[in-house]
């Protein structure tokens, strides 16, 4: 199982690497920078998958998730030239949303408990976005999808650490993961609606992403580990 370690060694290293262009560098040429982190959060999954044998769908679909969420970071680069780019990567990480949903559902199938926490979840992202009277113009619809997918997952994620189907660490990574996701997104909308982001801002974006992400791809290796 070292290779799982190895693919998370070197992770941290092109998290810290990308993270230290961000801070320290005026061009921090994130389309090599940011998408090296990227790959090995989906690496370190694959890496779990091979060495575990687990091929089943909830790994699979953990794996198609993380896979499209690469491509959901290159389109919301700047550096990026390409029309509506945002909106593909938006649209990335909406598919990458469904394929977590769908792989915690087939381990913890959707009852009428996680419908009513997303309606409530859901239900006060939205009146603190009326409260602060943000508007996102254009981008309502796609934010209201996504900001949908995102809440469902993280409710989806709870009711799986509850159910511990592979024991309490695998669920209590699974939820901080979310958590951590959704906290991340929020950060991101928040500086969306509010028309700009500080530096500090948006490297506590990028370490609660990142570390969302690894700690769902490390968790199709507790799923073996059972712990």
């Amino acid at each position: 199982m070292t290779g799982v370690f190895i693919c998370l060694a070197i992770f941290f290293i092109t998290l810290c690497v990308y993270l230290y262009h961000i801070i320290f560098k005026e061009n921090p040429r994130e389309k090599i920078t940011k998408t090296a982190p990227s790959i090995m959060f989906f690496a370190t999954a694959v890496v779990s998958v091979i060495l575990t044998g687990n091929y089943t769908a909830t790994a699979l679909f953990l794996c198609a998730g993380l896979f499209f969420s690469i491509f959901g970071d290159f389109f919301l680069i700047s550096e990026v030239k390409i029309k509506n780019s945002f909106l593909i990567g938006v649209a990335f990480f909406f598919i990458a949303q469904i394929c977590y949903i769908v792989s915690f559902s087939i381990l913890v199938p959707i009852t009428w408990l996680d419908i009513l926490l997303f309606i409530g979840l859901e239900g006060s992202i939205l009146l603190v976005y009326r409260f602060m009277g943000y508007d996102a113009k254009e981008l309502k619809i796609p934010m209201l999808l996504y900001s949908s997918a995102i809440s469902f997952m993280t409710v989806k994620a709870v009711s799986l650490a509850f159910a511990k189907p592979f024991g309490f660490y695998h669920g209590i990574t699974v939820v901080l993961g979310a958590v951590l996701f959704l906290f991340s997104d929020w950060l991101i909308a928040r500086g969306i609606l509010t028309g700009g982001r500080t530096l500090r801002a948006r490297v506590l974006n990028l370490v609660t992403y990142y570390l969302g992400q690894i700690m769902l791809a490390f968790s199709i290796f507790l799923m073996f580990m059972k712990y």
